[in-house]
């Protein structure tokens, strides 16, 4: 399965209104808002999940430093705190990707979902809104879960 095939499965099957995408930048850690499928995914790449996770093909959010320079310079973005907070943020064998999630719901005042598949709810969600949280180098969606929802 292709990538373009993946983000189409994406966008059709995807449940969250909007994305929470968290990215570093000169030290500083990001967040970027949006409510578009198709602007979160131009920072997506095709790549495979850790040997721990089957080596399957996926999409993940992987901005590139140009795009990070750009997103802080021409986007609305909010500073979230730095690397090292976000470092201290997280609990024992947790990624950064948690921690983000966590202070980007906290920044809402939103409660957590309960159901995270990405076609079937999200991350968190306030009285209107249901988000798909993404730090860098999260993974948006498998080919197996795609291939799945196809039937």
């Amino acid at each position: 399965m292709k990538g373009d095939t993946m983000r189409k499965d994406y966008i059709n099957n995807g449940a969250a209104d909007a994305f929470a995408l968290g990215f570093t930048y000169n030290g500083l850690v990001y967040l970027r808002l949006t409510h578009s499928y198709n602007h979160a995914l131009q920072y997506a790449v095709y790549d495979k999940t850790s040997k721990k996770h089957g080596r399957l093909a996926c999409l993940r959010f992987r901005p590139t430093a140009e795009q990070k320079k750009d997103l802080v310079e021409n986007w609305s973005v909010k500073a979230l705190c730095t690397i090292a907070e976000l470092d201290a943020e997280r609990k024992h064998g947790e990624n950064r990707g948690h921690a983000f999630e966590r202070l980007a719901r906290r920044e809402f005042g939103a409660m957590p979902c309960i159901e995270r598949e990405w076609w079937n709810g999200g991350d968190f969600m306030t009285w209107t809104t249901i988000y798909q949280a993404k730090f860098e180098g999260g993974t948006f969606c498998t080919a197996k879960q795609c291939r799945a929802l196809r039937g």
